[in-house]
């Protein structure tokens, strides 16, 4: 083989690879576009997944408002809270005391509608109301509650 037909195939040997090492680029590229696509679409639903989870009750037993910590409980509402507004998920209102702003636990020093330990006895609603919202919702949720 010849000295010009020697470089001639080295140029197209070389001439592949640099073709080879582009789509090879290419593919590495839109590999790396497609997994932040789907790292940032996963993000988002998460973010959209942890918003809903505090921002709703239990959908056996009502509804909470995006408002922030206020969960409407109609099937709670009595003449002390008319609208059915609590600072707590309506599964726990319903689990604790259905609503009652009087309910006294008789095996427990917890009164209430949100079963707070140690609340003294007549309690007004507006301030058992300023007490839960100032509570994590852990405080309702055995076995552990709000151990970290």
């Amino acid at each position: 083989m010849n000295r010009d037909a020697m470089r001639e195939m080295f140029l197209a040997a070389q001439k592949q690879s640099d073709e080879d090492q582009w789509w090879a680029q290419a593919a590495i590229n839109e590999w790396n576009k497609a997994e932040a696509e789907y790292r940032a679409a996963e993000k988002a639903k998460a973010e959209r997944s942890a918003r809903t989870h505090v921002a709703r009750s239990s959908p056996r037993t009502g509804s909470g408002d995006t408002g922030g910590r206020h969960y409407i409980c109609p099937q709670y509402a009595s003449s002390a809270n008319p609208t059915g507004d609590f600072a707590v998920p309506c599964y726990i209102i319903g689990r604790e005391s259905h609503g009652s702003y009087t309910a006294d636990n008789p095996h427990s020093s917890a009164y209430g509608a949100y079963q707070i330990m140690h609340l003294p006895p007549g309690t007004p609603p507006a301030e058992q109301d300023a007490i839960a919202r100032g509570m994590a919702l852990c405080n309702w949720n055995p076995p552990n509650y709000c151990a970290g």
